[in-house]
């Protein structure tokens, strides 16, 4: 019983500082200094990704922005992109949703397989759904 009260104490104490270091801009930094573009797409994505899963949708939009701004020639950009778009797309932001998806379908990602979503998200909001 000791061992688990000790345990609980420890993670709870590692995810108040890993909190902390997220929110105050930390990660973001650490990030920025230590550029793999192996594995810092996927961190970043996956973080956006969390974002929205979470609630923080205007957050995962600028995070997953972040993925195509930083490297867009990862596999993670595009899926990136269209998840921004899905996001401003659930913020009700039908606007920015067009804009954006313009912009990916005008974009070297024009033949990836979530281009057709796109399109299809064009054409609903075009006719008014």
């Amino acid at each position: 019983m000791r061992k688990l009260v000790i345990f609980i104490i420890i993670a709870a104490a590692a995810a108040f500082w890993l909190k902390n270091f997220v929110q105050g801009g930390q990660f973001e930094k650490y990030l920025d200094a230590h550029r793999n573009p192996q594995v810092n797409p996927a961190v970043e994505y996956y973080w956006g990704m969390l974002l929205d899963f979470t609630g923080h949708k205007r957050s995962a939009v600028y995070r997953l922005s972040k993925v195509v701004e930083k490297y867009p020639k990862s596999e993670y950009a595009p899926l990136a992109w269209a998840e921004s778009i899905q996001v401003l797309d659930d913020l009700g932001d039908r606007g920015k949703v067009l804009e954006e998806s313009k912009k990916f379908l005008n974009s070297d990602y024009a033949c990836h397989p979530k281009a057709e979503i796109i399109k299809r998200k064009i054409e609903f909001i075009e006719h008014g759904y």
